[in-house]
C-alpha cells in the first residue's frame, strides 16, 4: 500500500477523549518520517496557546510529542503541522477534555469561557492533507512541462538532429541551443517559487522561512531542481564545437533533473520505493523525450533545414522524420507500461478508475495520449507518404516551405495537445454529484404515531423552581457558543420528565438565513450506528440473526477471509477488518456517490488486522457490512427496513436516510465556523455507518421508546448495553461521566459534529446536533450534563 501523504496511525490522547487528569505528553504518530519543522502546539478554549514546541522525536522522527505544562479542567486543542517526505503539508486538530470536575464546577448562570474567535474542530485520526493552492498546482505544471522541454529538446537535437546534420555537413545550430535555456529557466524560477509557496503554507513566508523549507528533503530536491535547470541552461547555451561533451555533460544534468521528480513525488512515499521510482523516472524520462522532441521538432527544424546544403534537405528532414516517428512509438510503448504499473499500484479496484480523481486523471491522460496516437497514423499514413512525393520533386519547388504541408499541420496540431498528458497529473478534477431524491414511504406503510405524545411526558407544564435556573444557564451558555462562531445547530436537554432545553442556536443554512430548530434535520455521522445496532437487534429478537455465528452465514458473496468474524464482531467493533475511511484513496471519492457494493470492495479483499475477536479497533467497514447484512436478511434496502421499522413507527417524519438530496435535510448546510462551506461528503460512502440524517425531536422519541421497550425487550436491549473491549457496546459506548453511568455516541464528519446521550440512572438525556465543525459536541454535552449531575 502506498501512502503517498503524511497519515495518522495513533494519537495519545485520541480525539474527543474525556480525561480525568491532564496528560503529560501529547504524542501523535503517523505513517512515515515527518520534516524538523513539523510543529504541534495546544490551545484552550479560548483559542490562546497553552503549550508549544512539540517537534518530532529525535529517536523517533514518526512521531510528533510535546510535554505538557500543569493544565486545569477544561478543553483543549492539539494543533498540528507536519510536512511529508514528499513534500505534502498536512494540518489537523483534535480536541480533548479534562474533566476533574471542571465542568461543573462553574458558577450557576455563568458558562465556561469559550474563545474568542472560533475554536478548533476535533479531528479524525486520519486528516486529509489541505487542497493544494491553485498556485502551487501551477508551479508544479511548469517545473514539470519546462523541465520535460528543455531535457527532451536536447535529447532530440543531439541524439537526431545532431548527428543528421554532421552527416550533411552543416554547421552546429547555437540559436536553437540557447532556446532550450528558455524552459530549463521556466523549470527554475517555477521550483524556487514552489519553495515560497511552501514556506507560506507553513505561515513562515519570510527568508527565514524559505531557508526553514530548503532543510527539509522535499525542499533540498527543490533547490537541487532549481540549480540543475539554471546549470543545464548555462551549458546547452555554450558556443564551440565540443559538442559531445557539452551535450553530455547536458544531458548527465537534465537525467538528474528528472529524476528529482520521481524522488519528490508519490513514487518516493511507497513503502519498497526502488521499483515505483525506476517505473516513475522512466515514466518521466520518456515523455519528456517525446514531449520535448515534438517542441523542438516545431521550432528547431526550420533553422536545421536552412543550415543545411539545399541538395540534402530532403534527405535530412526523411532520415529524422523517420527516427522521431520510431521514438514515438517507443515512448507509447514504455508511457503506456509505466503508467498502468502506477495505476494497478495507487487504485485500489477498477472502479477507482472512473470514481477517484486519479482515476479520472488517469482517463484524461489516456484520452490525450488516444489523440497522439491518431496523430501517429496520420503521420503513418498520410504525412510520410507525402513527405516521399516531396522529396522526389525538384528541389526549388520543394523549399518553398521547410516541409510538407501535412507534416506542418501534424506537427501544429500534436505540439498544442502535448501539453495535456504531461500537465494533467498535475491537476486532479473535482466533480460535486448531483443528487438524488429520497424515496417516498409505501402505501402500506404503518401509521406513524404523533410526536407530540412522544414529546409529552418532557413538556408537561412548567419547570420546577429547581431546575429553572439551570435552564437558563444552559440557554445562555448555548447562545454564547452560537455568538462566537463556535456552535450552530440544535441541543435537547430532558430531565425527570422536564424539558429543560429544546431548541436551535445559530443558522441551519448561512447563505439563505435559515434558523436552526429543534425540527431542523442534521446528518448524524457515526450517531447512525446506534440505529443501524437497533435494527441488527430487531432481527436477533425474531431469531432471524445469531449474534454468535459467522457473517458469512448471512452476506452473500462473502469473501473466506471473513468466515471467522461473528455479528457480535462486527457490532463491538473487534472484526479485525480495516478502516476504509482512513485509506487514503477515500479523500478522492468521498464527494461522489457510491452503492453499497463499491464502498465493501474497497475494503473486501485486504488482509484483516487481527484475529476476530482478540481486539478492538473502531472501524466504519464493521457497521458499512451490518448494512448489508441488515439487506440480505430481511430482503429489503437498508433505507427502507429503517424507515418502516424504525422510523415511521415512532413518527420519526423528519428522520431518513441521506441521499445528498439538498431538499431532504430541509436546506441545512454544514460548515467551518462561520463563511467557509465544509467539504459536501456524498453520505453513500458512508452507508450504515454514517448515512442517517435527523432531527433533536426524533432522535428524543427514539431514546424514550429505548426505555419503554416499544422497539426491544429488556433483555435484548441489556445485551445491547454491555460494554465489551474499550466500554463499546452494540452501537453505543457505556461509561462513566461524574460517577454516572452514561449510554451514549458521539458522530463526526465533515459539516457535521453530533452527540447523543442518555443517563439512564439520572432519567438525563442529552442531544447535541450541530452544522459547524467547530463545535466540540462531546465536551458541550459533558457540560450541561454536568450542570445536573455533576454536583
Amino acid at each position: 500500500m502506498a501512502w503517498a501523504h503524511p497519515q495518522i496511525l495513533s494519537m495519545e490522547p485520541p480525539p474527543d477523549a474525556r480525561l480525568d487528569a491532564p496528560p503529560a505528553r501529547l504524542r501523535i504518530t503517523f505513517n512515515e518520517p515527518l520534516e524538523s519543522i513539523s510543529a504541534l502546539a495546544l490551545r484552550d478554549a479560548r483559542g490562546q496557546e497553552v503549550a508549544s514546541g512539540g517537534a518530532p522525536l529525535p529517536a523517533d522522527p514518526t512521531t510528533l510529542a510535546l510535554d505538557m505544562p500543569p493544565i486545569g479542567p477544561g478543553v483543549y486543542t492539539m494543533v498540528w503541522t507536519v510536512i511529508g517526505d514528499d513534500g505534502h503539508i498536512v494540518k489537523g486538530n483534535a480536541a480533548f477534555t479534562v474533566l476533574g470536575g471542571g465542568a461543573a464546577a462553574a458558577p450557576a448562570g455563568a458558562p465556561t469561557p469559550m474563545p474568542t474567535e472560533p475554536a478548533a474542530a476535533p479531528a479524525s485520526p486520519s486528516p486529509a492533507p489541505e487542497p493544494l493552492p491553485v498556485m502551487a498546482i501551477v508551479l508544479r505544471g511548469l517545473m514539470l512541462i519546462g523541465a520535460a522541454a528543455g531535457v527532451g529538446g536536447l535529447a532530440f537535437l543531439a541524439g537526431l538532429v545532431g548527428p543528421a546534420m554532421a552527416a550533411t555537413g552543416a554547421g552546429d545550430l547555437r540559436r536553437g541551443r540557447a532556446w532550450l535555456a528558455a524552459p530549463l529557466l521556466l523549470c527554475a524560477a517555477a521550483a524556487a517559487l514552489m519553495i515560497a509557496a511552501q514556506a507560506a503554507a507553513l505561515g513562515r513566508a519570510d527568508l527565514r522561512g524559505m531557508a526553514q523549507v530548503i532543510g527539509t528533503r522535499y525542499g533540498a530536491l527543490l533547490a537541487a531542481r532549481a540549480g540543475l535547470a539554471v546549470t543545464m541552461a548555462v551549458v546547452v547555451s555554450l558556443p564551440g564545437r565540443a559538442g559531445r561533451l557539452r551535450d553530455g555533460a547536458a544531458l548527465a544534468l537534465g537525467g538528474l533533473l528528472l529524476i528529482s521528480f520521481s524522488l519528490g513525488g508519490h513514487a518516493a512515499a511507497a513503502q519498497s520505493p526502488m521499483l515505483p521510482i525506476l517505473a516513475d523516472v522512466i515514466h518521466i524520462g520518456v515523455t519528456a523525450l517525446w514531449v520535448g522532441g515534438l517542441l523542438a521538432f516545431v521550432l528547431i527544424m526550420p533553422a536545421a533545414m536552412r543550415a543545411a546544403p539545399e541538395g540534402r534537405r530532403p534527405d535530412l528532414l526523411r532520415v529524422i522524420f523517420s527516427r522521431f516517428s520510431t521514438l514515438a512509438l517507443a515512448s507509447v510503448a514504455l508511457i503506456t507500461l509505466t503508467g498502468a504499473y502506477a495505476a494497478l499500484r495507487l487504485l485500489g479496484s477498477l472502479s477507482d478508475l472512473w470514481t477517484t480523481p486519479y482515476g479520472l486523471s488517469l482517463l484524461a491522460k489516456l484520452l490525450a495520449f488516444g489523440g497522439m496516437l491518431i496523430f501517429g497514423a496520420y503521420n503513418l499514413l498520410v504525412a510520410r507518404p507525402g513527405l516521399e512525393r516531396w522529396a522526389a520533386r525538384a528541389v526549388e519547388t520543394a523549399m518553398s516551405r521547410p516541409w510538407p504541408r501535412p507534416i506542418g499541420q501534424s506537427l501544429r496540431a500534436e505540439a498544442l495537445q502535448i501539453d495535456a498528458p504531461i500537465g494533467q497529473p498535475t491537476v486532479l478534477p473535482t466533480v460535486t454529484p448531483l443528487p438524488t431524491a429520497a424515496p417516498a414511504p409505501p402505501a402500506d406503510a404503518p401509521t406513524p404515531a404523533p410526536l407530540a405524545a412522544v414529546l409529552a411526558p418532557a413538556q408537561g407544564g412548567a419547570l420546577s423552581p429547581d431546575l429553572q435556573p439551570i435552564a437558563a444557564q444552559m440557554d445562555s451558555y448555548l447562545s454564547q457558543l452560537a455568538e462566537q462562531g463556535s456552535f450552530s445547530g440544535a441541543a435537547l436537554v430532558a430531565y425527570r420528565g422536564q424539558m429543560l432545553v429544546r431548541k436551535g442556536y445559530g443558522l441551519a443554512n448561512q447563505e439563505l438565513n435559515i434558523p436552526a430548530g429543534a425540527q431542523t434535520r442534521f446528518r448524524l455521522a457515526s450517531v447512525s450506528k446506534p440505529l443501524t445496532a437497533l435494527a441488527v437487534m430487531q432481527l436477533v429478537q425474531t431469531g432471524r440473526v445469531d449474534l454468535r455465528s459467522s457473517i458469512c452465514t448471512y452476506l452473500h458473496d462473502c469473501p473466506s477471509a471473513w468466515g471467522a468474524i461473528t455479528v457480535h464482531d462486527l457490532l463491538a467493533h473487534t472484526s479485525g477488518l480495516q478502516n476504509y475511511t482512513d485509506f487514503l484513496a477515500f479523500a478522492d471519492v468521498e464527494t461522489k456517490p457510491a452503492t453499497p457494493d463499491a464502498v465493501i470492495a474497497r475494503f473486501r479483499d485486504l488482509p484483516l488486522e487481527f484475529a476476530p475477536g482478540s481486539a478492538y479497533h473502531y472501524t466504519n467497514s464493521n457497521y458499512v457490512l451490518l448494512g448489508r447484512l441488515i439487506e440480505d436478511v430481511s430482503g429489503a434496502t437498508y433505507p427502507d427496513y429503517m424507515r418502516d421499522h424504525i422510523f415511521l413507527p415512532l413518527g420519526m417524519m423528519n428522520t431518513g436516510y441521506d441521499t445528498g438530496d439538498a431538499a431532504a435535510l430541509s436546506g441545512t448546510r454544514g460548515y467551518i465556523g462561520v463563511g467557509t462551506p465544509a467539504t459536501p461528503i456524498d453520505t453513500s460512502n458512508l452507508f450504515a455507518a454514517g448515512g442517517i440524517f435527523s432531527t433533536v425531536d426524533d432522535l428524543y422519541a427514539l431514546l424514550n421508546a429505548l426505555d419503554d421497550g416499544s422497539l426491544l425487550p429488556a433483555d435484548i436491549l441489556s445485551e445491547m448495553y454491555t460494554p465489551n473491549f474499550f466500554n463499546y457496546g452494540y452501537g453505543w459506548k457505556i461509561e462513566q461521566r461524574f460517577g454516572h453511568r452514561v449510554i451514549y455516541h458521539p458522530g463526526l464528519m465533515s459539516g457535521a459534529v453530533t452527540y447523543i446521550g442518555r443517563y439512564p440512572d439520572d432519567g438525563l438525556t442529552v442531544i447535541v446536533l450541530s452544522n459547524n465543525e467547530n463545535t466540540n459536541a462531546g465536551a458541550t454535552a459533558d457540560y450541561l450534563a454536568g450542570m445536573i449531575v455533576g454536583h
